[in-house]
Parts: structure tokens; sequence; C-alpha cells
């Protein structure tokens, strides 16, 4: 039975009694007077006729204040049925417009509450109930946009502040190792490292982490077209594992680097449109990598390299030998002046080897300037070939080369 109904029926038995109350009274009162005899005859007439108002009246004010609710109470639910028509309204736009998608399958369908199924206040509630369960879904996705909106901006920032490091910075060590400390703090991992190398033989050059060493031996490095990284080295696709929440048990061992992790994402390092290296993100503090953590980590280091590689190419161009790509001059005066210092410093063996190439006049007359370069380049590979990694080899200035050779006497 439906709330009206109900109070219908409440009203008509509460004024049923008050009159039924009202006859009893007046019964009640005239056979009392009746039964006190005719000796206040007089009186009691008068008493008889203030009692009988009194009961009139009384009556009519409680039935008076009976309707005064009931049209109260219509009121009150004419007021709910505007509002179910408000929300059915709101629902049917929504669905119209599918802005409710959200909602389970089998309530999509019976939202809209027929008014002789059930009593009003229930099916302003439901209709209210579904309206706040499509905003809560639409408010979720409005967190999600801002919650990746937010990343964008902090990955901005942090690119913003890697450049402005950059343009003070020349060395390529230092730059790739706060190039790795920020990216771990963007991923929010427990380990991050970078490992720059030869594209053609996959020999590592550098070899970055942000353990407080920071820059490593690259010798230890083994990377192989076959191993972990096989995908990424040969089609520069991204590597991650696990791919799924729970996809592993127990730590994944990378042979590589000689150690073992519980999740890891590995990111190409690309440079001029080729493979020059890889970035290793591993042990993330919030569980496995995902593929929103993905995308947001290869766009911003995709940019992020293109930097610092474009940055490396300017600085090779100030030290470096144009023809030869041996340092040139002034970065050999500088190198030698620090060798110097430290082997007077330390008691430390320094020697310097000063190659000249005899008749090169002769011979560029002979057969041209071109010729000659290419003598010089290879002179200058056959010096890159044999000597030790710890030696400093320059071209001096024409047909002439140096090698600054520390620890050698």
């Amino acid at each position: 039975m439906k709330i009206k109904n109900r109070l219908n029926l409440v009203n008509f038995l509460v004024i049923g009694g008050i009159l039924a109350v009202a006859c009893f009274s007046f019964l009640a009162v005239n056979n009392l007077l009746n039964d006190s005899g005719s000796e206040y005859g007089e009186v009691f007439q008068n008493v008889k006729g203030v009692l009988y108002m009194v009961i009139v009246f009384s009556a009519l004010i409680a039935a008076g204040g009976v309707m005064i609710f009931r049209l109260s109470v219509n009121r009150f639910f004419k007021g709910v049925e505007r509002l179910n028509v408000f929300t059915e309204t709101m629902l049917k736009g929504r669905y119209k417009s599918g802005l409710v998608a959200g909602l389970p399958a089998g309530r999509q369908g019976s939202t809209l509450r027929d008014a002789k199924d059930s009593d009003g206040l229930s099916r302003l509630s439901a209709n209210l109930n579904d309206i706040a369960e499509s905003y809560n879904k639409k408010i979720s996705v409005l967190e999600s946009a801002v919650a990746k909106r937010q990343k964008a901006a902090s990955e901005l920032a942090i690119l913003n502040e890697l450049m402005g490091f950059i343009s003070s910075e020349y060395k390529a060590e230092v730059i790739l190792k706060k190039f790795v400390g920020m990216t771990k703090d963007l991923a929010k991992s427990d380990y991050c490292a970078a490992i720059v190398f030869e594209p053609e033989s996959y020999r590592a050059k550098i070899f970055v982490t942000s353990e407080s060493e920071g820059v490593k031996d690259p010798a230890i490095v083994k990377l192989t077209s076959e191993g972990l990284f096989k995908n990424t080295l040969k089609n520069q696709d991204p590597l991650r594992m696990p791919s799924q929440p729970g996809g592993i048990e127990g730590n994944i061992k990378i042979t590589e680097l000689n150690m073992e992790v519980k999740n890891i994402l590995v990111l190409p390092l690309t440079s001029s449109g080729k493979l020059s290296g890889l970035l290793l993100l591993a042990d993330k503090a919030d569980g496995p990598f995902n593929q929103e953590d993905e995308d947001m980590l290869m766009n911003y280091t995709t940019q992020a390299f293109q930097y610092i590689a474009m940055h490396g190419e300017i600085a090779d161009l100030a030290v470096t030998d144009g023809l030869t790509g041996l340092n040139n001059h002034r970065n050999f005066q500088e190198k030698l002046k620090e060798q110097a210092e430290m082997a007077r410093r330390y008691g430390m063996a320094l020697s310097l080897l000063i190659m000249d190439v005899d008749n090169f006049k002769g011979f560029n007359d002979k057969y041209g300037h071109q010729t000659g370069d290419a003598v010089l380049k290879s002179i200058a590979s056959i010096i890159k070939d044999h000597i030790r990694a710890t030696d400093f080899a320059a071209r001096y200035g024409g047909e002439e080369f140096a090698v600054i050779m520390p620890e050698t006497s």
C-alpha cells in the first residue's frame, strides 16, 4: 500500500475517532446533568449548553487540524512528484546523450520507475541514487584526467629543469647521471640506469646508474642481440616485465647486468633515428609498471635524450677535430695541463708522444689535398685502434699528432 493511501486511511480513522469521542462526551454530559435532578435545573441548563459548545468546538478544531495536516501532506507529495519528474527528465536526457554508460546494463533499462509500481518516495530515492552513481562515475573519470594532467605537468617541469642543467654542463656522464636521477624520481622506482653503446656492436661506452657511485665501468655491461633486451635492441620496442600484475613469480634475472629485480621497464634511447642506448627502470615502489607508465616515460625519455644527444654532438664539435675525429689542439692543451698537475701531485708517471708525418707538404702538392686528408684520417684511425682506453689522442696541428699516456714511463 502506498504512503499516500496509508495517510488517507489514518486521516479517516482520526476524524472518525474525534467524532466518536465528541458523541460519547455529549452523551456522558447529558446523562450526568439529567441524573442531577431538577433542583438546579436552570444552572445545569446553562452549564449543559456551554459544555455542548465546548465539545462541538473541540471536535471542529481537531477535525480542522487533521484537514490542515492532510493538505500539507498533499502538498509534500506534489513536491515529491515534481522532483520525480525532474529526475526522470534528467535520466532520460542522460541516456539519450550516452552519459551514463557507466551504469550497469540491467539498470539502464529500468531506471525510470513507474508510479503504479512503487511509492513516490522510493521512486525518487531510486532516481537520485542512479544520478549520484552516474555522477560518481564522471567524477572518477575527471579525477583520472586531472591526475594525467598533473603527471604531464610534472614531466614538463622535470624536462625543463634537465634542459637548464644540460646547457650549463658538457660532460656526458654528468648529464646522464642527472637524467637518470630525475627519471627515477618521475617513475617512483628504486633503480634506474642508462646505457649508451655503439649502435653496430652494442659495446657499452657509458654506464650510469642511480646508485651512489653513479658512473660505472661500461665493461661490466654485456649486451647481446639475443638476450633479455633483444626486442628493444632489434626493433626499438619497450620491454615491460611483468606485463600484467602477478604475471611472474619471483625475481627477474638480468644476466646482462648480473642483477635481479622485482619488475622492470626498458626503453630505447634513440638519436637521429638510430638506437644509441637503453634506459632501465626497476623495482617500482607501488607495483609493476603499467601501460600508462610506459607511454608517459617513453614520451619523456625520447625528448630528453634528443636534447642530451644534440648537446653531446655540439660539445663534441667544440673539443674534437672535424677531419680526424681526434681531440683538437685546445682540448689537448687543457688535458695535458690536467694530467701534468695530477702526475706532479701524486707522483705518477706521465708520457707524451708527438708524431709528425714526413714530407706531407710534398705529398699534398703531388696528389692533392683530398688525398692528403684521407691519409690524415687513416693515421688517426690507426692511432685510435692502438692506444689504451686511458690514453688521450689529439691532432696537434696540421700533420702532427699527440698522445698523452698516464702511468707510462
